[in-house]
């Protein structure tokens, strides 16, 4: 009896292994094609002669020819792919356009605007910069009375047509790019404490709940966190771009483009008062004002930018955020002759990349 149940297990073990066998050498028929917003394919499938629209799954012998969408580029040039035995040979990827300026244009493709959402309206609290598709930086001192479990109170419109305006506005004044993002949470660096600590730590993350469409009008500031890189673009007598409403800020504020030059931490101190001397920390930068333009209230959290030119290609760099300045001649803006000072963005690299 044994001998013959021994038998029975030595089969039924040869026909797993002899079944597991032939599972494993099946060849798989088709290739799945992810979706991503980045990526847009073509195909040419086997029993054609020319390149159509792909599906979810494409069959072995497949040819697709891969483009970046709009707002999103390769560094290099992306080579075809091709289904084998269920795997592609190659999968495309594509990286968000950053810091190009459109020409003429009146504001940056990275600005956008921070509101607090109230029954009829949505009333402006800060500018905003946009470094991924669902993350923006603005500075600390605009949400000190809400931290993270507030967040749901506010919204991010990109490309935003007023500082103030009513719900029923949005449709009908909105451009063709202009798009509202629901907060899911801020950040804010634990240390930020106020004006109790002069300000350091003055930066806030926000993550939207739904992300930003990128194109041609619409992409995130360049982000370089290189020391001699910011160094180089943190000269005295370099520029740098600030979205700014005028003055008053309120529903008929127009936005514009203003520029900074960059002011070094030693002249900065000298041209202070001795009463904000202090507010001048280590995590700051100074840029100044001249007899064009003036900075006015509602406009802190917005970025300054530097521009770098490669291979006849002009980028803009984050540098910097609105964050404080000594007091004016008025209670509405600064004047022309004192300087605002900015987060400088590479103090505060892990923060940052540690909250994307």
């Amino acid at each position: 009896m044994y001998p013959v149940v021994l038998k029975l297990i030595l089969w039924l073990v040869f026909v797993v292994f002899l079944v597991a066998g032939e599972k494993h050498t099946v060849k798989k028929t088709v290739c799945k094609l992810e979706t991503y917003r980045s990526v847009k394919y073509t195909c040419k499938r086997p029993d054609s002669d020319s390149f159509e629209d792909c599906g979810d799954s494409e069959p072995v012998g497949t040819v697709v020819q891969p483009q970046c969408r709009e707002g999103y580029y390769s560094p290099s040039a992306l080579p075809l792919m091709q289904c084998h035995e269920g795997v592609w040979d190659f999968i495309a990827t594509c990286i968000p356009e950053c810091g190009i300026v459109p020409a003429n244009a009146k504001t940056v493709p990275w600005y956008s605007y921070i509101y607090e959402e109230l029954p009829m309206e949505y009333r402006g609290r800060c500018g905003g910069t946009i470094i991924t598709n669902n993350v923006v930086v603005s500075a600390a001192h605009c949400f000190e009375t809400t931290r993270t479990h507030n967040a749901l109170d506010y919204a991010v419109v990109v490309q935003p047509f007023s500082p103030t305006f009513a719900k029923k506005d949005l449709a009908a004044k909105g451009n063709l790019y202009t798009s509202i993002h629901r907060v899911q949470k801020i950040d804010i660096p634990v240390p930020y404490k106020g004006e109790l600590t002069n300000y350091q730590y003055d930066i806030a993350l926000l993550t939207l709940q739904t992300p930003v469409v990128f194109s041609a009008g619409i992409m995130p500031a360049c982000l370089d966190f290189q020391q001699d890189f910011d160094k180089y673009q943190l000269t005295a007598g370099n520029v740098g771009t600030v979205p700014v409403w005028s003055s008053p800020v309120t529903e008929n504020s127009v936005l514009s483009l203003h520029e900074y030059p960059y002011i070094p931490s030693e002249t900065c101190l000298d041209m202070a008062p001795p009463t904000f001397q202090g507010y001048i920390t280590g995590d700051k930068f100074c840029a100044g004002l001249d007899n064009r333009t003036m900075i006015h209230r509602g406009n802190s959290g917005s970025g300054l930018t530097f521009p770098s030119t490669e291979r006849l290609l002009t980028r803009h760099y984050l540098r910097g955020i609105v964050s404080i300045s000594p007091e004016g001649s008025t209670e509405q803006y600064w004047t022309p002759k004192d300087f605002v000072t900015f987060t400088r963005i590479t103090s505060f690299e892990h923060f940052i990349k540690s909250n994307l």
